[in-house]
């Protein structure tokens, strides 16, 4: 049996109680963007990205996985995302297809990814006793996207 379940949030205060529930209802946390978090401050100032990962990983007692690089950029503990050099390459190509073909951009066919890139952050697989595939491990640190 496998339950999905997704929240959105708006603002620190939400997120932390997120987190927290995710602690106790989860088995893993899946992180996507965490980017317009606003602050607890009357201000609602855009909390840095790098803060609200910090509360995070000092609270989360679930290993996380997301779905951009940046999240183990900014503290997480493993990320697969879509690789930026093939994301280049297809739009050049379906800007070709656009200029010099004449085709309609509305009838350009829908892509799916084929290249993806491993983000790991050791201390944190190491303190939820997670083990990756050793290809992941290589790959991360051919790609200079392995941390400590």
């Amino acid at each position: 049996h496998m339950e999905i379940t997704s929240e959105s949030v708006a603002d620190f205060a939400a997120w932390k109680h997120a987190i927290l529930r995710a602690n106790e209802r989860a088995d893993v946390v899946l992180f996507s963007l965490y980017h317009t978090i606003y602050g607890e401050s009357v201000a609602r100032e855009v909390m840095a990205p790098e803060a609200i990962m910090q509360w995070t990983h000092e609270h989360l007692t679930k290993p996380g996985v997301g779905g951009w690089g940046f999240y183990v950029e900014h503290g997480g503990m493993m990320a697969i995302g879509v690789s930026a050099y093939e994301q280049g390459e297809e739009a050049a190509r379906l800007a070709t297809l656009i200029i010099d073909e004449g085709r309609a951009p509305a009838k350009l066919e829908i892509r799916q990814s084929k290249q993806f890139l491993i983000y790991l952050r050791e201390s944190l697989l190491s303190r939820y006793g997670v083990t990756v595939p050793r290809i992941y491990e290589a790959f991360a640190r051919a790609n200079d996207h392995y941390y400590p």
